[in-house]
């Protein structure tokens, strides 16, 4: 843990930051009902979430825990939640269930958005990053981890687990797209309660919008291709929802059409660019940080 200069028990588990994402993806596609609620239950009950509301459509299971929600795909696993949920916690059984079904984890991410440093005096953040690299290490020993964006501020640690068996002819073009809408000004109702809610639009794609208890924020994440091939979706979150600052973090997978991505994230109205990151991978892909700031009338 020399990241971190060593670590200690956090005791109030007092974690800062937005939002926690984990995401498994299976190496070969499976039927949804090979797993039950009960199970997925029991799995994130380690993270002591209850479920609250379960549905299935367009091909996805989705649950509604107390703090997080879980998608279920025939090729993934997603489950985002908000940043107090100790979410590494179901790492370790949510993999021990996929390897009692057959089912082989050929790419992981793990994600938290953080809006301060994490070695900030107020909270435990420090030691809880540190015990969620450990837990990450321990599943997937390769795995590495990244900070992007500045560290002092809005970033995000992401760590990545890849051992994709890349054939002739196999297509990456998965889609991923978080915005995170700081300052809000309007739309954003009960600011004194934590809020989530899952759509299952067509064909497998979906979207989840959270907001945050005391604080003006929202969180909004999709897989929608429609979302990188044109920038309606996000203008119309920012169009609503008018934050004075806003983060947005993509995925620009293997085959994924890159120059679209960068284009359609280069400018929104009426927002300035600070700053832009790009951690490119070996494999092909790219994860992509950037943050806008409300343009002086």
């Amino acid at each position: 843990m020399s990241l971190w200069g060593g670590f200690s028990n956090p005791t109030s588990y007092h974690d800062s930051g937005l939002e926690k994402r984990l995401e498994l993806d299976f190496a070969a596609a499976v039927d949804v009902q090979t797993f039950t609620v009960e199970e997925l239950e029991d799995v994130l009950a380690a993270a002591g979430q209850k479920l609250q509301h379960h549905s299935s459509a367009e091909g996805l299971l989705s649950l509604e825990m107390t703090q997080c929600i879980v998608i279920l795909t025939p090729c993934k696993l997603v489950v985002t939640s908000v940043s107090e949920v100790m979410l590494h916690q179901v790492i370790t059984p949510t993999v021990a269930l996929l390897t009692s079904k057959g089912v082989r984890v050929e790419w992981a991410s793990y994600l938290r958005k953080n809006t301060t440093s994490p070695w900030c005096v107020e909270s435990e953040m420090s030691d809880i990053m540190a015990q969620e690299y450990a837990e990450l290490k321990a599943v997937f020993p390769t795995g590495k981890s990244f900070l992007t964006g500045p560290v002092d501020g809005h970033h995000c640690f992401n760590f990545v687990y890849d051992n994709v068996e890349r054939m002739a002819g196999r297509k990456e073009e998965d889609v991923q797209v978080n915005v995170f809408l700081y300052d809000v000004a309007v739309g954003l109702g009960e600011v004194n309660k934590t809020t989530q809610r899952f759509y299952a639009l067509k064909s497998g794609e979906y979207e989840v919008i959270r907001t945050f208890a005391s604080v003006p924020c929202i969180s909004f994440e999709t897989n929608a291709k429609a979302a990188v091939a044109s920038p309606t979706r996000v203008q119309k979150l920012l169009d609503t929802f008018q934050p004075a600052h806003f983060t947005v973090a993509a995925l620009q997978d293997r085959d994924a059409d890159g120059s679209a991505l960068r284009r359609n994230f280069n400018a929104f109205n009426p927002y300035t660019l600070q700053n832009r990151t790009v951690n490119l991978f070996g494999e092909g892909y790219a994860f992509h940080q950037l943050l806008f700031a409300h343009s002086a009338e």
